[in-house]
């Protein structure tokens, strides 16, 4: 009856493998990709294949930009027609129409900057009413205070890298003549925003009037914000009026309070509050008004940076609001969103457009050689140091792009294979059995012999699709070879038409091939030293000293070869909490701005944590 039912059942599969396979449609020949056997082909000659892979396969994701702060890619790309996106405002000041400003991706973006300002706080929404052009640049390149941050945003711009980052105490103006400098490019190359991220995703759109459609606004100010603290006065108010020439010495109320006409209501108790409420907002002007005050004064370098930073991102004084105390939360709950695979997807990048520079740039290669950090890890590099040529090397490949780009529309062609789902697929497929054979090796529960038979069958599950065992020995040179070349081409196996080959796919062909030839030559290298052991088929029937001492020793090289394999992969994927955290927190990584308050944190010192991302969390 089993083996009656188990026919039927092949039987059936048969039938709908057949019926489901498509057949040949005439006159489409023409629209397909070619693929040939690549048995002959020699993959592109890429310099540093696992920096290129990590780089392109962390785009638009949060986790792998901040531990590599410094961006070292750009691509072009377009925003959907249809996209929500959200700008803040204070002070009533009306929606933006027109020029530049940022737009964020997470409403809460823009929620948590803005309630960290002053006064009526209104969230837009606004919807891209055509496809909009973008330049993406990764990193945390639109982080502030940190030499490293704002580095290919130079390039663009100056064709020069500073070693420091110059704008304290004016972060603000600096940011926006940046903008303009940038839109200023894009007006010249035909891109018309820029994608950046700190802890979450914004863009920098250059003319509001053109693209976008406000949908609607709503007042989101804190309806606990409603105290009267007079200590928050003193000496900020004493130097906003310095700076606007009034005089505190009169006595007079009108000097503190001199927009009546800037009134909001308090949403909780509209009548009896709304003096109180008058009074917070015109407090917190003058506060404001002093660390402009400040500013204009001057930024020597001998300022403290922290303070000037804190005057962006801080109230000057924390609200005794369970809203303002939890927007941290919602700013990291809303950057968690993002942080691994496929990241923000409101962005569509064109793979064909990929520049990098990690790729021929022999300035910042030389950099590396020299301080030790050639292969890694990323967190390590920055731009600082690239010379005025390869610095134009880098504008006109973008340039290049750019101008095709602008010949073809800024198309987006679906047909095509999707780069970055290929180099996802690969993560996704030995991220998991690289994190159990480090585990493995590492289990002191096991025997040796035990462990060496489940690292077989462990690294033969990797190796599965490319070893052919018609005619093999494990220590024939040519097998061997054969075998890494069959696996390291295994994702790009195919060859396509000339004009499907651009400069940057095949950047992407040679990293993703050599940083499979790495992987593959590793796991077979521990594949074949397990099949010299000859341990049994059945481990558990077995007592031999000698092949346990033997076995133990292979354990040692074979961990050391896996974790100098993870190392040089340097993945995202690696990056967790250890144990994992509670269902009320975040793994959270050394997130801007909380581990960057003093310059560039030591990275191996702020692994990922457990927090749940509250005030009192983050200020321990």
């Amino acid at each position: 009856m089993v083996n009656k039912h188990f026919l039927i059942f092949a039987a059936l599969l048969v039938i709908l493998a057949l019926s489901t396979w498509p057949d040949h449609v005439a006159g489409e020949e023409d629209d397909q990709l070619n693929f040939a056997s690549n048995k002959n082909r020699e993959s592109p000659s890429v310099a540093h294949p696992n920096l290129v892979f990590a780089s392109f396969a962390g785009l638009l994701q949060q986790w792998p930009n901040t531990y590599a702060y410094s961006g070292h890619s750009i691509v072009a790309g377009v925003i959907p027609r249809g996209t929500l996106l959200y700008h803040g405002t204070n002070l009533r000041s009306p929606p933006p129409t027109q020029g530049l400003e940022w737009l964020a991706f997470n409403p809460e973006y823009s929620y948590i900057i803005h309630s960290r300002r002053l006064g009526q706080l209104d969230l837009h929404t606004y919807v891209s009413s055509r496809p909009l052009r973008i330049i993406y640049l990764d990193g945390q390149s639109s982080s502030l205070g940190t030499p490293g941050f704002m580095d290919s945003q130079s390039v663009l711009i100056t064709g020069t890298v500073p070693q420091h980052f110059g704008d304290h105490g004016r972060y603000m103006d600096a940011d926006y003549a940046r903008a303009r400098e940038l839109c200023k490019i894009g007006a010249e190359s035909g891109f018309e925003g820029v994608v950046r991220m700190n802890t979450c995703f914004e863009l920098l759109w250059c003319d509001f009037a053109d693209g976008l459609e406000l949908l609607g606004s709503t007042n989101t100010t804190d309806p606990f914000d409603t105290l009267f603290v007079p200590e928050e006065v003193s000496e900020s108010a004493k130097l906003a009026h310095e700076a606007h020439g009034t005089n505190l010495s009169s006595g007079s109320s009108a000097t503190l309070f001199e927009n009546h006409t800037d009134f909001v209501t308090n949403p909780l108790s509209p009548h009896e509050m709304e003096t109180k409420f008058q009074q917070r907002i015109e407090i917190s002007m003058a506060n404001e008004s002093a660390v402009r005050a400040a500013s204009e004064r001057g930024s020597s370098g001998d300022e403290n940076p922290q303070e000037s930073l804190l005057q962006v991102i801080e109230r000057p004084r924390v609200l005794n609001s369970p809203f303002y105390l939890r927007g941290a939360q919602y700013y990291f709950r809303a950057a968690s969103r993002q942080f691994f695979m496929p990241g923000e997807v409101r962005v569509v990048l064109d793979p064909s457009s990929f520049v990098s520079f990690y790729d021929g740039i022999e300035s910042l290669s030389e950099k590396r050689r020299v301080d030790g950090t050639e292969h890694g890890p990323r967190h390590a590099h920055t731009l600082y140091g690239i010379s005025a040529p390869d610095a134009q090397k880098i504008k006109d490949r973008l340039f290049r792009v750019l101008a095709r780009k602008n010949a073809q529309g800024w198309s987006v062609q679906s047909d095509r294979l999707d780069w970055r789902a290929s180099v996802w697929t690969i993560i996704q497929t030995y991220t998991n059995p690289l994190r159990e054979l480090e585990y493995l090796l590492k289990r002191d529960d096991l025997t040796h012999i035990r462990r060496a038979a489940e690292v077989r069958g462990l690294t033969y599950n990797m190796l599965l699709p490319y070893l052919d065992f018609s005619a093999w020995d494990v220590r024939d040179p040519v097998w061997r070879d054969h075998s890494i070349k069959r696996c390291a081409t295994g994702f790009t196996s195919g060859t396509y038409r000339a004009e499907d080959l651009a400069e940057s796919i095949l950047l992407i062909i040679g990293a993703i091939e050599g940083t499979l030839e790495r992987l593959c030559a590793s796991m077979l290298a521990i594949f074949t030293s397990t099949i010299e052991l000859s341990i049994p088929s059945d481990p558990f029937i077995i007592h031999d000293e000698a092949l346990e001492s033997a076995a133990q020793s292979r354990v040692a090289e074979w961990r050391q070869q896996t974790d100098d394999l993870m190392k040089w992969l340097g993945w995202s994927t690696w990056g967790h909490c250890d144990p994992p955290c509670k269902p009320n927190e975040l793994c959270l990584p050394p997130l801007w701005p909380l581990f960057w308050m003093k310059g560039r944190p030591e990275i191996h010192e702020n692994q990922p944590v457990c927090s749940d991302a509250s005030w009192e969390a983050i200020h321990k």
